[in-house]
């Protein structure tokens, strides 16, 4: 077989889908292609977004600790094995996921006092950190990449901030980054609190004199058009989605109604009696991830494909976990050192 030209080589790679780690680190075996930073970053910028690598499960909090449930309860969909220190892969490990950004996951101790670990799958590396202090109970928390110009497609090691939200009630929906500020959503007061990481200003989008009504089963999205989005199902299983678009002359923000979807068309289902619940989503796409009587679909809302990706019920959030994979520089880190750990997925 005659020898490939260099940037033809280069060119096949770039097209091996980065939903497939087994096929990438079968590719790195044969050539060092992969240890170049200039291929690392044509790659990332020929596939755009990274792939979800796998996702953290919440169980409300009168189920957490079931026997059945796996250690982080992580769950990968890709051939990917996340690189688990010791400490957190043991059965009698009470840590959970409360956030999972840029290729980081907070970790939080359930067992109490609140103390934080930002964990890097891919690479095994850890950090911990105390809460903010005893009298500040951690309802929500995000972690993000706080190095100044990065796209955020592979910022490993780089700096990261963490922001803590307290609030009168548990909230299992994470918040979501749209642009340069974090949303909270307040069911209990019909709004939606925005944090802007710029200003480090609060402010209140007061949500009740819209069409729409609050319910539990409520998600925020952050759309692929950079806006923030928001999406409901009824009790006939159909999708409502709406999104904040702002007046290009005023400056005045609203609600304008989006897709309807009549989701029991699209789903493996009869109509469940508890109806379904909107479980998260995938930050900057149209995936969401619904909970019926028997599973966890993931939905993607461009072409209505669906997956199960989850057996049961009973689950309040699922946080995917967002990553573009390099085999040769996971190798080479800590993942083979002996107080790192093993892989779980």
């Amino acid at each position: 077989m005659p020898h490939l030209p260099d940037d033809l080589v280069e060119e096949v790679f770039l097209r091996f889908p980065p939903d497939e780690p087994a096929t990438l680190l079968r590719a790195s075996l044969a050539t060092d292609l992969f240890t170049s930073p200039a291929f690392r970053q044509s790659y990332r910028e020929f596939h755009g977004a990274p792939p979800m690598m796998g996702f953290f499960f919440e169980r409300p909090s009168c189920l957490r600790g079931e026997e059945e449930d796996p250690p982080l309860c992580f769950i990968s969909t890709a051939k990917f094995s996340a690189c688990v220190p010791l400490f957190l892969s043991c059965r009698t490990s009470s840590f959970g996921a409360l956030d999972c950004r840029h290729g980081r996951v907070l970790l939080m101790d359930h067992s109490g006092p609140e103390k934080l670990v930002v964990w890097d799958p891919m690479t095994g590396s850890t950090r911990e950190l105390m809460g903010p202090n005893k009298n500040f109970d951690i309802s929500q928390a995000a972690v993000l990449c706080a190095m100044n110009g990065c796209d955020h497609r592979a910022c490993h090691g780089d700096p990261f901030k963490i922001v803590c939200f307290t609030m009168d009630r548990e909230e299992d929906r994470r918040a979501v980054l749209v642009n340069d500020a974090l949303y909270v959503l307040l069911v209990d007061v019909e709004g939606i609190l925005k944090y802007s990481l710029s200003s480090y200003a609060l402010s209140c989008i007061d949500a009740s004199d819209d069409e729409f009504a609050f319910s539990p089963d409520v998600i925020l999205m952050a759309m692929e058009d950079g806006t923030l989005g928001f999406a409901s199902v009824d009790s006939i299983l159909t999708l409502h989605m709406w999104s904040r678009q702002i007046d290009s002359e005023g400056g005045v923000a609203s609600w304008t109604r989006g897709r309807v979807v009549d989701l029991k068309n699209h789903l493996p289902l009869e109509m469940p009696k508890r109806g379904l619940t909107l479980l998260g989503s995938v930050e900057g796409s149209d995936i969401i991830f619904v909970n019926t009587e028997l599973d966890v679909c993931e939905i993607d809302l461009k072409t209505l494909d669906w997956k199960v990706r989850l057996k049961g019920d009973f689950f309040s959030a699922l946080i995917p976990y967002m990553s573009f994979y390099y085999p040769p520089e996971r190798k080479a880190k800590s993942c083979h050192k002996k107080d790192v750990g093993h892989g779980i997925g």
